[in-house]
């Protein structure tokens, strides 16, 4: 396995004369990585680097050209190491530090030539170590277990003309899973998805973005119960107990907020559907849009012919209790809030006679199988052609099976008349006068 030590080079305190000649002032400072450490006293990282990596890293400095010849004349006259003059590979010299793409190019492809690498961008001036980091920040996302330390020297005491310098090195690379996962909470805020191909190293996150992940599936996959009483609450208390997380908590919080439309809150599920279908069709899930709206019309029939009397509230809650319970009602087939809700817009859209009838009925109707009971709703309900029309109107599975038209124009716009109309008929103008507060 390749692997190296990549320092970008700065001048160490020394300088060029006016002709061009490298002065070293032959100077030393303390370096360490942990307080209790007694390293030697080096003029810069790079010597200190060499004696830490160099028996298991190629030690790959890159430089300017006024960088080098200091640098040089600091291993040969200072620190003792003239066997490691050949590192200087003219092919990783900066020939002109302010062009940036070129800078960015000979960081990447540096990088690029290693399975593992440490950079140290102690010494780089001005822009360099930015633009190595930024480098380092795409590397991430691309490889997380590349990067293995990012190392700086933090000043601790300033070196000056007759004070020796003191410089605790520091691994920035947390910083690189702060960005990938600022990242990550963008994107999810914006869509509910995160990329599989960006992992996080540091273990405070990653329980994180396990239920970030199952969330985006749940969303993916319509698990609305999953949704609303597993997978957000669990997620929700994770956000909480990081929001004072000092790096993203101004992340952390605005994506709570914005998760908050999952909280389950006890009233009727055709209102729960119809709010997660305009949020996820605003998130472009137009496919999940549409599919919960379809479900929320049977939701709406079914609370509104619930909310018609006591006796049917029970009959039907008794039927609830079965699905919830995951009971059959027969030998092969469990209850099922689809087929309950199906029936109820059986019972909607036909004339009594026509339910009632031998062939209609028993073809017909497995769970709603008292005629008493039917005979009442059908004598509470007003009838609404257009509303009939409407919750028949089956857009979710012309989109799904594109083929079976000739062609779907502007679904986004079709979706959009789909959720209007709903609020209008059942939200708004409650066409059925459906009072219940049950699901």
């Amino acid at each position: 396995m390749q692997k190296a030590v990549i320092t970008i080079l700065g001048l160490a305190g020394g300088k060029i004369d006016k002709n061009g000649e490298a002065i070293n002032f032959n100077s030393k400072h303390k370096y360490y990585f942990n307080k209790e450490e007694n390293l030697p006293k080096y003029s810069n990282t790079l010597p200190l680097l060499i004696d830490k990596y160099s028996n298991n890293y190629d030690i790959v400095p890159l430089f300017t050209k006024e960088a080098k010849l200091v640098q040089e004349k600091i291993l040969k006259e200072s620190e003792n190491k003239e066997d490691f003059l050949n590192i200087f590979n003219e092919a990783n010299l900066i020939k002109n530090e302010n062009d940036f793409d070129a800078l960015l190019s000979l960081i990447s492809n540096t990088i690029e030539k290693y399975n593992k690498v440490i950079v140290d961008i102690t010494h780089g001036f001005r822009h360099m170590p930015i633009m190595a980091t930024i480098n380092l920040i795409m590397e991430n996302i691309k490889d997380i277990d590349k990067v293995e330390h990012i190392w700086f020297a933090k000043e601790i005491i300033k070196a000056e003309p007759g004070v020796e310098g003191e410089y605790h090195l520091i691994d920035l690379k947390k910083y690189l899973d702060l960005a990938s996962l600022s990242f990550i909470i963008k994107n999810f805020k914006d869509n509910y998805t995160i990329s599989s191909t960006i992992k996080i190293s540091d273990n405070r996150y990653k329980e994180l973005l396990i239920h970030l992940n199952q969330f985006s599936k749940d969303i993916m996959a319509l698990s609305t119960n999953n949704l609303f009483f597993k997978t957000y609450p669990k997620l929700n208390n994770i956000l909480a107990k990081m929001k004072n997380d000092p790096l993203l908590s101004n992340d952390l919080n605005t994506l709570q907020k914005e998760l908050e439309i999952f909280k389950y809150h006890d009233y009727k599920r055709y209102k729960l559907y119809y709010k997660l279908a305009e949020n996820l069709n605003k998130k472009e899930y137009l496919l999940q849009a549409i599919a919960l709206i379809a479900e929320a019309k049977g939701f709406y029939i079914k609370s509104s012919i619930k909310s018609i009397s006591q006796n049917i509230y029970n009959y039907i809650e008794n039927i609830e209790r079965k699905i919830e319970n995951e009971e059959n009602y027969n030998r092969h087939s469990k209850y099922t809030y689809y087929q309950l809700n199906q029936e109820c817009k059986k019972i909607y859209s036909n004339t009594l006679s026509k339910i009632l009838s031998y062939k209609y009925f028993n073809k017909n109707f497995n769970y709603l199988k008292n005629k008493d009971i039917i005979k009442e709703i059908k004598e509470s309900m007003d009838f609404n052609r257009n509303f009939k029309d409407f919750i028949w109107h089956d857009l979710r599975n012309q989109l799904v099976h594109a083929n079976s038209i000739e062609n779907i124009e502007n679904a986004k716009n079709l979706i959009d008349k789909e959720i209007q109309k709903f609020k209008q008929y059942c939200i708004v103008d409650n066409i059925l006068n459906c009072k219940s507060e049950n699901k």
